[in-house]
């Protein structure tokens, strides 16, 4: 297994103040919807970095007996067969903010257990790409060594979800509307690659990316 390390240059943090106390440099992996992040993950992964997936934590807790038992506490028709019922929840979530900071509070605090398991798979690990699609919204990039957004123009992004998803251009303006805008986020952002054009352009982008930031 080939040695994949960050830049010295470009670690930032000591490990007191990196997330979850890590011993290794964490790049902060972004985007918005249908910017592409979710391929750029892929390809980190081809290329043998260890990758964490922020959501597939998330997805994982909901799926914990002790997860699906505290919502049945609190809703118990959003559980069907000792499964979380993520449809109703929505729709509770919709009605009820109250109801979804209960559940987000409860879900943030069992994420270190989780991120911790996942780090365990990959000891040898010299950096780590954290996943993270509300990465600015929740404040994180503060506990990154760098950060990376995938990005492409808010109008390739209506085009690409009315496309995906099959809706109107008012509901994918909608669903953009609920994250920060694109644009912020590549200011914000340490590193942007781009993804206006088609796979094999990104690769290309990707392979030169990694040069420049990696060992």
């Amino acid at each position: 297994m080939h040695s994949l390390k960050l830049k010295p240059s470009l670690i930032k943090l000591t490990k007191s103040h990196r997330l979850y106390e890590l011993d290794i440099p964490i790049v902060g992996l972004t985007g918005g919807i249908a910017t592409g992040k979710s391929t750029v993950s892929k390809l980190f992964s081809k290329e043998n970095y260890l990758v964490i997936d922020a959501d597939n934590l998330i997805h994982n807790i909901y799926k914990s007996s002790k997860t699906v038992e505290f919502i049945r506490g609190l809703r118990a028709n959003c559980v069907i067969n000792n499964e979380v019922d993520f449809k109703q929840l929505r729709v509770e979530f919709f009605n009820d903010s109250k109801l979804k900071q209960t559940i987000t509070t409860y879900l943030y605090q069992k994420l270190p257990e989780q991120f911790k398991l996942s780090m365990q798979a990959r000891p040898d690990a010299e950096v780590l790409i954290y996943d993270v699609p509300l990465l600015f919204e929740n404040q994180l990039e503060r506990v990154m060594d760098l950060t990376l957004t995938v990005y492409c123009p808010e109008s390739t992004q209506l085009e690409r979800v009315m496309k995906r998803d099959q809706i109107s251009k008012d509901l994918a303006k909608k669903i953009l509307e609920q994250q920060i805008n694109i644009e912020q986020k590549k200011s914000l952002s340490d590193y942007v690659l781009e993804n206006t054009g088609n796979l094999e352009e990104l690769k290309s982008k990707f392979q030169e990316l990694t040069k420049e930031l990696f060992l």
